[in-house]
């Protein structure tokens, strides 16, 4: 007797939505001897990206927003590579691996489309060849490194006369609240507490960091806040209705954080 051919269902994309819908398959039909699932992604790890910016900020370290994915699925198949199309009328998926990313053709029965957005840059001139994103592991790292580079050559006296655009950040997208609360947390986080304690303990004139100064600077802290969020809702209206933005928002780094 031939035997019974196996359904297959295919995941594509492992983040919320995509590993999911993998665990709640992982609980309920993988448990099925005649059915084989696989979830296919580009990393191995599943990302949670609204505490991306704790990242950005030095608040968290980014093995605390990162699981592997194999350790989440125990009888479903997983495996790390590329969508690069997808054949609905063939039900084949063709995906790339490896340093040479060399292609395979995946078949299926059922798929789950769960591959996310891109980063939309709404054809501003000059956003997408100069902004950082904030979407994976590695631009949150980027951006805390420039952060600090930003500072850093904001210190030196030879930069006093672009000391004003180095410690300007522009954010475009500002009807996307993660995105300010990042900015705040990048704020409160990176510039108050990580490299004033660095700066003023290597000059011996400077005053010692007392509990009072550090809360008085949190508080100074929220305030530029709220100037922060308001400057990005007008900069955004401004926009909309196709006014140019006020020339302070001249700057030496941009964030965008929208999606498509």
């Amino acid at each position: 007797m031939a035997s019974q051919k196996k359904t297959r269902i295919l995941i594509l994309g492992g983040g919320f939505a995509g590993l999911h819908a993998a665990i709640h398959l992982d609980d309920t039909l993988a448990r099925d001897p005649d059915v084989e699932i696989t979830l296919v992604n580009r990393d191995n790890f599943f990302l949670f990206t609204p505490m991306l910016h704790e990242v950005a900020a030095s608040d968290l370290d980014l093995t605390n927003i990162v699981n592997p994915i194999r350790k989440l699925l125990g009888r479903i198949n997983f495996f790390a590579g590329e969508v690069e199309s997808i054949n609905l009328e063939r039900k084949i998926v063709t995906v790339s691996h490896g340093f040479d990313h060399h292609h395979h053709d995946i078949p299926y029965d059922h798929v789950v489309i769960g591959l996310g957005s891109i980063t939309n840059f709404f054809n501003l001139p000059g956003l997408e060849q100069r902004a950082m994103t904030m979407k994976s592991l590695g631009d949150a790292i980027h951006l805390r490194n420039r952060l600090i580079a930003h500072l850093e050559e904001a210190d030196t006296e030879c930069c006093a006369d672009i000391r004003r655009p180095l410690l300007n950040f522009v954010v475009a997208g500002a009807s996307f609240p993660a995105l300010r609360q990042s900015f705040a947390s990048l704020w409160t986080g990176l510039l108050i507490f990580s490299l004033a304690k660095i700066w003023c303990s290597s000059r011996p004139s400077a005053p010692r960091l007392s509990h009072t100064w550090m809360m008085r600077k949190r508080w100074q802290a929220r305030v530029h806040r709220l100037r922060l969020v308001l400057l990005l809702r007008l900069s955004h209206d401004a926009l909309r209705r196709g006014c140019s933005p006020p020339s302070r928002f001249r700057a030496a780094a941009a964030v965008t954080g929208a999606v498509a």
